[in-house]
């Protein structure tokens, strides 16, 4: 059975609003009239009212840099092993499980190192052909069935627990990422500015599967129109957090709307409930064709909730201290320990366990040109 479920009022409401300044866009008249009333309503009722949540308050004021070494638990540097089958371009994603990485690159490789940084094996390739793939690879661990999933484009590779190609199935909706929820393997679909008669539809949606790969249920996560069909995309798709028996979710919209994506929800069963709110003081606009604020992940683990959003020209990681209830907005992150500026990516949420990649040293000052090195850092 397929069901279809709103999330809650205010989505609806700000989802309705969207729709209403776009046909009030379109006559000038009532666009005088009714618009800055519009969007006094956006301003002064925004995902910030939901559940009566109370924000997370963001500076906007870059705060003074913090030492990553202050919330270090431990650190682990991995200089991945560079030669011809192994190279990497811009690290993309990274998962650890069973001691190894996974890594996927900007060339959308998927290789594995262990963790002393020896190269294992490229997993699959690209191309349209069974076993391969054309999109950015999403990857699942099913401990369970003993089973690797690799989700691209529309179908499923399925691998064995030792890397061995299996079967694939296809889908007829595109899989930009995939995730475990209570035994199933899910999918989250996004589909951008897609033309309509009302104007462009950006869409999100939930897709449950069983073991079988069969469709058992879908969620509508968000569903908006907008008159423009202008918008961009973002390589760290950190949609899905997870510790102990909670997943929470965050998806962007990055077409030009007024309304500002800022809220974090925790899936139970199959409703989506406001969770953590990014309180920034002003409000959204557009500026020249860009946001002011425009966020790209938020993230939730055991003791911390991390933001990414760029504010202006800055990129911002906000970070929130949940045992201290304090918040930083910090440009480009945290400093390491050699002074150089991080940006904190998860890796398991459930052990305040994250990753940042910084270039090997010796692709500065010597002759060849070597992997990054990765640091998987515990917070305390």
């Amino acid at each position: 059975m397929i069901s279809i479920k709103l999330i809650d009022i205010h989505k609806c409401f700000f989802d309705s609003i969207s729709k209403i300044i776009y046909k009030i866009m379109k006559n000038r008249t009532l666009c005088f009239w009714l618009y800055p009333i519009l969007i006094y309503l956006v301003l002064s009722c925004s995902e910030k009212q939901s559940n009566n949540l109370s924000p997370l308050l963001v500076s906007e004021n870059i705060d003074e840099q913090l030492k990553l070494v202050d919330f270090l638990s431990s650190i682990q540097h991995v200089e991945l092993e560079t030669n011809q089958n192994s190279f990497l371009t811009y690290i993309v994603d990274v998962k650890l499980e069973n001691e190894h990485l996974y890594i996927t690159d900007f060339s959308k490789n998927l290789l594995i190192f262990d963790l002393n940084g020896r190269f294992i094996k490229k997993i699959s390739g690209l191309g349209d052909g069974p076993g391969q793939y054309e999109f950015f690879p999403s990857l699942v661990f099913d401990n369970t069935r003993r089973k690797i999933y690799i989700g691209s484009g529309y179908k499923i590779l399925v691998f064995s627990s030792n890397h061995n190609y299996i079967y694939e199935i296809k889908f007829p909706f595109f899989i930009n990422k995939l995730f475990l929820l209570d035994g199933n393997l899910c999918v989250i679909s996004q589909q951008q500015a897609v033309k309509e008669n009302t104007g462009f539809r950006y869409s999100t949606n939930l897709f449950k599967l069983d073991s079988e790969f069969n469709l058992i249920d879908t969620l509508e996560f968000r569903n908006v129109i907008m008159n423009s069909s202008n918008f961009s995309d973002y390589l760290h798709k950190d949609y899905i957090s997870n510790f102990g028996d909670r997943t929470f979710i965050y998806t962007p919209i990055f077409g030009n709307e007024l309304v500002l994506r800022d809220t974090l929800y925790e899936i139970i069963g199959d409703r989506f409930i406001p969770n953590s709110i990014l309180g920034f003081k002003s409000y959204q606009e557009i500026i020249k064709g860009q946001k002011k604020i425009e966020i790209y992940n938020i993230i939730n683990s055991k003791s911390y909730i991390i933001g990414e959003f760029d504010l202006g020209s800055n990129r911002i990681m906000y970070f929130f201290d949940k045992k201290n209830s304090i918040g930083y907005s910090l440009k480009k992150g945290f400093i390491d320990p050699e002074r150089d500026t991080v940006f904190l990516r998860p890796l398991n949420l459930e052990n305040n366990l994250f990753y940042y990649v910084k270039l090997n040293k010796l692709n500065v000052k010597g002759m060849e040109e070597l992997n990054p090195i990765i640091s998987l850092v515990e917070l305390k």
